[in-house]
């Protein structure tokens, strides 16, 4: 039933009326259509006339059979592949949007559009995708040059703690499925003998040592290089052992900080002038958005690339803009509330910087100004861990 209609909308087919010029024309019509092998179907009565269907090309026979038997034939409605198809090429611009649409395609179909990576746990995926790039495959490759089995091996070189590496195609998609390998613990070699010593003068608040001779005790003041626990010691027999000292001993010390700020600057300030330029990049290539060229004089850059994203990922499609600020120079002199506050940012910084693992108890500091120059000092009392390994050398 499915292949006679389809073959029914291949070919085409009219619905038409037959209308009777005397009585019991219709019926006279419709056996001379039966007698010469004309197939109708659809056939249907009203009051004033009958209705049928017949394929396309049939249709013209039944004029010479519709004076025979004095009928009227009238087309309602056309169908069909064959009229569908003359509606389209009657629209040029469609059918050449359409010719244009399969050839994009297919042109398309041949490029990467998407990198994925998967089965990476410690390995970060940018890294993986950075090398693939290296290498030649990236979102917008052509995929007929990519020879994935030499990817798979220099990835493979590229990343020794890859057990296994497989380049696959999935459409458009290229994916690098991995799996990692299961670190075996490392073996210690040959242990070195080391002592530890004070990095910073202070009295100490509490030991941790877990190998060594403690060569100091809670309440003691120490000095800077001072040793605190040692990695030679002597048993009860008289027998020396030699070992690495580990351990922590908290002290509290004093620290200091300095910060020079000047109070005459020279400052850039924008003018409020700007430039931007942009571009699109399509497959790798870069296509100029903008016809301004890189401006002459003091500017500041700002760039950004924004890449389209699409169900599997990142597309081949990005659009740069960089937008660059025109600046001045400006000579500005700074009052001592505001180089104080430089001041105080900067030693933010330092303190993030410096005293990472440093435990303030308590602090005070003091600011002046000193030929031109604002300078702030911060006075600490901390806690901090002061021993530091040192190796004892032995020649062999």
């Amino acid at each position: 039933m499915f292949s006679i209609a389809f073959v029914r909308w291949l070919l085409g087919w009219v619905d038409f009326q037959i209308k009777p010029r005397r009585k019991g024309a219709c019926e006279r019509f419709l056996n001379l259509c039966a007698k010469n092998g004309v197939g109708l179907w659809k056939i249907g009565r009203s009051e004033e006339f009958f209705t049928a269907a017949v394929a396309v090309g049939r249709y013209p026979e039944l004029r010479f059979l519709a004076r025979k038997a004095g009928v009227r034939l009238k087309v309602q409605q056309r169908h069909g592949f064959p009229f569908s198809w003359k509606k389209v090429t009657a629209r040029k611009g469609l059918l050449v949007g359409m010719v244009v649409f399969m050839v994009m395609l297919h042109v398309f179909s041949m490029y990467v559009w998407s990198v994925q990576v998967t089965g990476n746990k410690t390995i970060p995926t940018d890294k993986i995708t950075a090398a693939a790039q290296d290498l030649g495959l990236s979102p917008g490759s052509l995929k007929s040059r990519l020879d994935y089995q030499e990817l798979q091996r220099r990835l493979m070189l590229e990343f020794p703690d890859v057990s296994w590496l497989s380049v696959n195609t999935k459409g458009c998609t290229i994916e690098i499925a991995l799996e990692e390998q299961i670190k075996q613990p490392e073996t210690i070699g040959k242990e070195i003998v080391s002592n530890l010593k004070a990095s910073a003068s202070g009295q100490v608040l509490r030991m941790e040592v877990k190998s060594g001779a403690s060569q100091v005790k809670v309440g003691d003041a120490v000095v800077k290089g001072q040793l605190l626990v040692s990695g030679i010691a002597e048993n009860e027999a008289g027998q020396t052992r030699m070992m690495r000292s580990t351990g922590q001993i908290i002290a509290e010390t004093e620290q200091s900080l300095v910060v020079d700020i000047p109070l005459k600057q020279t400052v850039l300030k924008p003018t409020g002038k700007q430039v931007v330029r942009r571009s699109a990049r399509i497959f790798g290539l870069e296509l100029p958005l903008s016809l301004t060229g890189t401006p002459k004089g003091e500017y500041v850059k700002e760039a950004n690339r924004e890449i389209l994203k699409g169900r599997t990922g990142d597309l081949p499609i990005s659009v740069y803009t960089e937008v660059w600020t025109e600046q001045s120079e400006e000579e500005i002199v700074l009052t001592e509330q505001q180089a104080k506050e430089q001041a105080e940012q900067k030693l933010e910084e330092l303190k993030k910087e410096q005293w990472k693992e440093v435990k303030i108890l308590s602090s005070n500091q003091s600011g002046k100004i000193e030929g031109g120059t604002y300078r702030l000092t911060l006075y600490c009392r901390c806690e901090e861990n002061i021993a530091v390994e040192s190796e004892i050398p032995f020649k062999s």
